[in-house]
């Protein structure tokens, strides 16, 4: 058996890193499964009907003393449009509302201290136990590809899970 890992209170395996955990927080708001990653796929067609959420660290504190981490994550929402050099702003907005309204999203109090699962084997499962929107989201105009983006900080307050 692997030794334990020091500081995290897990016995045998690793917890996943704070982008991770988002990305399984985020594929778990049912309109957006399948749709979020670290980085946005290459093959533009794949998403182009649906638009796309990254995700990337933003800073943070995780908590001193009990094995709770606390990442700020900067998520990024994409749209592309085949065939216009419009960027399809509305559409990367309704990824955002998504985020913010939908059923497992930010204002879902129901929904509160998700389970996450499915991770690597070598990570533990996370417990998400609160994620709040940080600001309002920006948008980033100006990319030469013509996508549109907008960007908007969460905290994440999660905890390894054995």
């Amino acid at each position: 058996a692997p030794p334990p890992v020091r500081g995290c209170g897990v016995t045998g395996t690793l917890p996943p890193s704070n982008e991770q955990v988002g990305v399984k927080w985020l594929q778990g708001i049912p309109a957006l499964d399948g749709l979020v990653a670290t980085t946005v796929p290459a093959a533009l067609e794949d998403w182009a009907d649906t638009g796309f959420v990254t995700v990337g660290g933003a800073g943070g504190t995780p908590h001193m003393y009990l094995p709770v981490q606390g990442p700020v994550l900067s998520l990024h929402f994409w749209a592309y449009a085949e065939n216009s050099a419009r960027p399809p702003w509305g559409k990367a907005f309704d990824l955002y509302s998504h985020v913010r309204h939908d059923a497992y999203g930010v204002l879902d109090y129901a929904h509160i201290g998700r389970l996450l699962t499915g991770f690597p084997a070598q990570y533990t499962n996370a417990r998400a136990l609160t994620v709040n929107i940080l600001g309002e989201p920006e948008r980033r105009p100006g990319d030469p590809g013509d996508f549109a983006e907008y960007v908007a900080n969460f905290h994440f307050d999660w905890t390894p899970v054995p």
